[in-house]
């Protein structure tokens, strides 16, 4: 760990670890919550167009004409290889969980400050290392970013 040379100020560093922990289960959730449409709808719309086409190869329900059921079928699995396309683009679940892991490790470093706090082990070399996790959390998630992003193609 990197060592600081100037007194790290124990209420900015709580503070700090306070927004982004808001701030990373904020992002975590929407990331999570488009994960959860994407993938419901790639399964919707496959098996909805499969259906179509079965309905109309079997002749069900008096129909003699599939060319209807066919070109609905097109049009789904259309809009499926965009929002595919759209998920391997902005990659929501790995952002989801890189940013879920974020936050975790800044919920620990909090606990774990609390603790020393309330231990009167709080000592300000304790203190700076709590800062050099801190540090850590942001520099791994960039990187981790920059690993999605590089992976785009």
């Amino acid at each position: 760990m990197p060592n600081n040379n100037f007194k790290i100020d124990k209420v900015k560093l709580v503070k700090d670890i306070d927004k982004n922990i808001i701030f990373f289960r904020r992002i975590s959730q929407n990331d999570k919550k488009k994960t959860t449409w994407i993938e419901v709808y790639k399964a919707t719309a496959a098996a909805i167009a499969t259906a179509l086409l079965g309905i109309g190869q079997l002749k069900l329900f008096g129909i003699t004409d599939d060319n209807y059921f066919q070109a609905l079928a097109i049009l789904i699995t259309a809009s499926l290889s965009i929002v595919t396309a759209w998920d391997a683009l902005f990659r929501h679940k790995d952002l989801w969980i890189m940013h879920a892991d974020a936050r975790n490790k800044l919920v620990k470093i909090k606990q774990e400050i609390t603790h020393a706090e309330n231990t009167n082990t709080l000592s300000d070399e304790l203190l700076s290392n709590f800062f050099n996790e801190y540090q850590d959390v942001w520099s791994n998630r960039n990187k981790n970013w920059f690993k999605i992003r590089e992976s785009d193609g």
